[in-house]
């Protein structure tokens, strides 16, 4: 199975804002394991993308999209 590259970025946002650049080869799973870990607060889940997301109106204000 071939690698997906994908970004998460903050919804409604200029090509100027912060984004993410991951890779992974099951896209939905690992898109499904970033909303599951967005209210984490063990040490493996505080990151600072994590920190990013909560503070910039958590996963509904952010989306996560295949390159």
């Amino acid at each position: 199975m071939r690698g997906i590259i994908y970004c998460i970025k903050q919804k409604g946002t200029g090509f100027d804002s912060p984004i993410y650049i991951g890779s992974t080869k099951n896209f939905k799973k690992r898109e499904l394991a970033y909303k599951d870990n967005i209210n984490c607060k063990t040490k493996e889940c505080n990151t600072k993308l994590y920190k990013y997301i909560n503070n910039n109106g958590g996963w509904d204000r952010n989306r996560c999209n295949p390159l």
